[in-house]
């Protein structure tokens, strides 16, 4: 879920109902005033002024909580890690809210997955918290479960119920559904690019069908397309304005908080410069993980509301910036919170009234390397570990002595003078310390850097990678494709007592005489790392494959022959003319191009390189030398693809939203496949994705038909791999294995 508290417009009605008459307040003390809350009617009344001067926060107002992480949906800009598990139970829900209730907590907000797929009694835990504990309980749902019958099971419990519009969840139907009922709800809409023509009329649809709030919401992530430019901020502002001059008395419109003050021309609540993550509100995740809001970089697991409300004394005041486009917080190593709120709080006497509830804010990263030998990979590994220990013990440092300064980023913890060279260098080492992965391995000539749930990627890994001349095989992957990863052990005598430790439930190991080969999903890494790491290992990374380890196993297959290499190479989000523009700058000064990245090595080009626009990318196939490391770093800031060798295998992969089987690629037929692809091709439809793979005959040719058939989707995820691509992994870690024998 993608949602967000809320700055309200002056002046936006809200509809009242009968049981509105008589409003009980619950007081908040802040700093330096005391809050006012209605938990009914989501009214709020502020005081401020010389009489609250002496206030001090003691809670968080809201708690935003990941109840469950499951979800029917599959958005292409939804943040929620998919590999999260879901820990909470019904007792324990109830237990915390009584307990943060009893601390301060005015709302509590259920998020992050859907939160009426936490069990089919999810009213009854609305009913039950919303009778024992004085909390408004807010959720944020695609409406998908919604109809009369759960409606009713609700019997009105909850504060508010915010609808987020999608366009394949039928928005408009749902919206009329809850104003047939007369419940109390909202509508979350992202405003993208695309969507800003269309906005205007996208409200004036939802307000003729009922609906009376909403809440406009920006993108936060990795993709620029759905980034709203200045530009971009100076039309939306101007839809807003002129949507409440002529629908003022019918519609209530909010502004998500991270907005921050971009909106410039649009009045907002003169409550403080910041946006409140990690202060006014928190997030628990479906792991109870404590986390300033649900983008952010920074994730403790908590034990306890108590623990829980100890951290939150401990981090509130460090205001630190997400780590991710969208976050509304200049990027600034510490920002007390005092020094935030005087640059516009008015010491005069005043009250400020308004009404609103807390709405909800619901990605892995995937670094896969190879170097042309084992012991390059350990050194790459060794070097990361380093790396990210120091980062914690300068943590601790600045935990315990608080009154000295800090290393600003990752170059000044290292000791180095000047500017860095590279902005991969600018990580705050809290940051780093506090979002380590899950898991840094060399597996053979193979490395990996995994973490199952951040919002921040990185750069240094990739960074370290490519100056140590390592090769990207795979980076980051924004389309949520869960990885899975292929591990061959040599364990000798001890191969049944390895393959016993396994998750009795992975059916996915075989063994061959005394090697254990084994496909790790990564939510599982973490657990099945320590049981290899005593033996000689290698890992190779792995996308979706239709043969299974026994029958890869026995039809194996050689490598490529290294005397005319061919390898592909996929740079995603790169149009076809920007990768001529940069080729042609890197030609004309090679060194100094190179140089300004801080690449100062040697490197070899491939004998020929052929590029290829294919949906939005681009794909080049070399031939000799192989791709270099100082290409890949020179289009570091794409995300990479690359196969060693001449058998390609491309998947269109589209995420269909719901459950629906329908056929989501309008205009590609079976037929379409079996003219691009050699046998192996395939139209594949499933619950919550639908891909198309084809293993193109003529690769160039195939690439044109790709994109005049696909070119206008949108939202299409794009994928390289070996023809083969589970034989291909074995094939690679024997290599790895044998040589470690010699």
């Amino acid at each position: 879920m993608i949602g967000g508290l809320v700055h309200r417009l002056p002046g936006s009605p809200h509809e009242r109902h009968d049981d509105d008459a008589l409003m009980q307040f619950r007081a908040h003390p802040l700093d330096g005033a005391t809050l006012y809350f209605d938990r009914t009617t989501g009214t709020h009344v502020r005081l401020e002024g010389p009489a609250y001067a002496a206030s001090t926060r003691r809670a968080p107002r809201v708690v935003q909580l990941g109840l469950t992480n499951r979800c029917n949906l599959r958005c292409s800009f939804c943040f929620r890690d998919r590999t999260l598990t879901s820990t909470w139970t019904r007792a324990e829900i109830l237990a915390w809210a009584s307990a943060l209730a009893d601390m301060g907590v005015l709302e509590l907000g259920f998020g992050q997955g859907e939160p009426l797929l936490f069990s089919d009694d999810f009213p009854a835990l609305v009913r039950s918290l919303a009778r024992e504990t004085p909390l408004a309980i807010n959720f944020t749902t695609n409406g998908l479960r919604l109809d009369d019958a759960r409606l009713d099971e609700f019997d009105g419990a909850y504060g508010q119920l915010r609808l987020s519009y999608y366009d394949d969840n039928d928005p408009l139907a749902r919206v009329r559904l809850l104003a047939r009922r007369k419940a109390r709800f909202g509508v979350n809409l992202l405003v993208t690019p695309d969507r800003l023509p269309r906005l205007g009329a996208m409200i004036e649809e939802l307000v003729d069908a009922g609906c009376r709030d909403v809440l406009l919401l920006g993108y936060n992530g990795p993709d620029p397309a759905l980034q709203l430019a200045p530009t971009d901020d100076r039309r939306l502002a101007a839809i807003i304005l002129e949507l409440h001059a002529r629908l003022g008395r019918e519609l209530a419109i909010g502004l998500s908080v991270c907005f921050g003050r971009r909106l410039l021309e649009v009045p907002q609540l003169p409550t403080g410069n910041d946006c409140g993550a990690g202060d006014d509100f928190i997030t628990i995740d479906s792991e109870k993980r404590l986390l300033p809001c649900s983008f952010h970089a920074t994730a403790i697991t908590v034990e306890s509301p108590t623990h829980a409300l100890a951290i939150w004394r401990a981090h509130r005041a460090r205001r630190t910036h997400a780590g991710l486009d969208g976050c509304a917080r200049v990027r600034l190593p510490l920002a007390r919170a005092p020094a935030l709120l005087e640059m516009d709080m008015d010491t005069s006497p005043r009250v400020l009234v308004w009404q609103s509830f807390a709405s909800n804010h619901s990605s892995s990263y995937t670094l896969v390397g190879e170097f042309s030998t084992a012991a390059k990979s350990a050194a790459y590994v060794a070097e990361i570990q380093a790396l990210l220990e120091r980062c914690s013990s300068n943590t601790e440092h600045e935990r315990r002595h608080p009154d000295r300064p800090a290393p600003q980023n990752l170059w000044q913890l290292l000791g180095r003078d000047g500017d860095p060279p590279a902005a991969a260098w600018l990580v705050e080492p809290r940051n780093l310390a506090f979002w380590r992965p899950d898991a840094v391995l060399a597996g053979g000539r193979r490395v990996l850097v995994h973490a199952d749930s951040t919002l921040q990627t990185f750069g240094i890994f990739t960074h370290l990678l490519l100056r140590r001349h390592g090769r990207i095989l795979q980076s980051d992957d924004r389309w949520g494709r869960t990885p899975s990863f292929v591990f061959g052990v040599e364990a000798g005598d001890a191969i049944e007592a390895v393959r016993g430790r396994l998750d009795p439930s992975n059916t996915k190991s075989h063994v061959v005489g005394t090697r254990l080969y084994a496909i790790i999903e990564s939510h599982a890494i973490e657990y099945a790392a320590p049981i290899f790491r005593p033996f000689p290992f290698a890992l190779a990374n792995l996308h979706d494959s239709d043969e299974t380890l026994a029958s890869a196993l026995a039809d194996r297959q050689p490598l490529p022959s290294r005397k005319r290499r061919t390898e592909w190479t996929l740079i995603e989000g790169l149009p076809i003319d920007n990768w001529n523009h940069q080729m042609e700058q890197l030609a004309k000064d090679p060194v100094g191009s190179l140089a300004r990245i801080d690449w100062h090595h040697p490197y070899r080009m491939p004998d020929r390189l052929d590029a290829h626009p294919l949906l939005g990318s681009t794909i080049v196939r070399s031939e000799g030398a192989p791709f270099p490391a100082a290409l890949q770093a020179w289009f570091s800031t794409y995300r990479m693809q690359l196969v060693a060798g001449p058998a390609l295998r491309i998947r269109v992969m589209r995420w269909t939203g719901s459950e629906a089987t329908e056929r989501p690629f309008e205009g590609l037929t079976p037929e379409h496949i079996a003219g691009l692809s050699r046998p192996g091709g395939s139209f594949t439809v499933l619950p919550y994705r639908s891909f198309v793979d084809i293993l193109p005959r003529n690769p160039k040719a195939s690439f044109a038909q790709l994109d005049a058939i696909l070119g206008h989707e949108r939202q299409l995820a794009l994928a390289i791999m070996a023809a083969r691509p589970l034989a291909d992994a074995l094939a690679r870690i024997d290599a790895d294995l044998d040589a470690g024998k010699s």
